[in-house]
C-alpha cells in the first residue's frame, strides 16, 4: 500500500497497541497519525510507516445505526403491546410483524426473559384448544410503571425533535 508515494505497511490493531507500548513516549514532533477512508494510517517515525485498515465489519453504514435503533426502541415496544393485554409470543410477532419492528423468535423469546428477570413481565400458563398449554404474557406493576416512564419519555423526545424542526 502507498501512503504519499510512500510505501507502508499494513499492520493489524494487536501491533499497533504493541507498538504504543514498546514506544510509548517516544514520538516527537516526526510521529504523524492519519485519518483515512477505511483506516488509520500514519508514521511511527520517518523510517516505519503504518497503515491500519480498519475491517468492513466494524464500520457503522446507515443501515446499521437503524438497526441499532430499531433493537433499542424493540423492548419498548413489546411493552406498549403487552401493556394492552395478556398475549401469546405468536401473537406478539404478528403485530410486530406488519412495522420496522418485525423480528422473529429466537429475539423475542430472549427479550421477554429479560423483562421477566427485571419484573416487568410475568407469564400465566393458560390452556389451549389447539395443543398444549400456552404462556401468555402480561406487564406487572412495575412493567406498567416502567412504560408510563418510556411513554412520557418518547414523548419528550418528539417534542424536542419538532421545536429543533427543519
Amino acid at each position: 500500500m502507498t501512503l504519499g508515494g510512500r510505501s507502508v505497511r499494513v499492520v493489524t490493531l494487536a501491533f499497533l497497541k504493541a507498538q504504543v507500548d514498546v514506544n510509548e513516549g517516544r514520538y516527537g514532533p516526526r510521529h504523524r497519525r492519519l485519518a483515512r477512508p477505511g483506516g488509520i494510517c500514519g508514521f511511527w517515525s520517518e523510517q516505519v510507516p503504518f497503515c491500519y485498515k480498519v475491517p468492513v465489519a466494524m464500520r457503522m453504514t446507515n443501515e446499521s445505526k437503524l438497526a441499532l435503533l430499531r433493537k433499542g426502541l424493540l423492548e419498548f415496544l413489546v411493552l406498549k403491546i403487552l401493556g394492552a393485554e395478556s398475549l401469546y409470543v405468536p401473537d406478539i410477532l404478528r403485530r410486530l410483524a406488519v412495522t420496522e419492528f418485525r423480528t422473529q423468535e429466537g429475539t423475542l423469546y430472549p427479550l421477554l426473559s429479560k423483562l421477566r428477570r427485571e419484573a416487568l413481565v410475568q407469564y400465566e400458563w393458560k390452556e389451549s384448544d389447539a395443543g398444549p398449554p400456552r404462556k401468555y404474557y402480561q406487564l406487572t406493576d412495575t412493567g406498567r410503571t416502567q412504560l408510563s416512564a418510556l411513554d412520557e419519555y418518547w414523548s419528550r423526545i418528539n417534542r424536542t425533535i419538532a421545536t429543533i424542526g427543519n
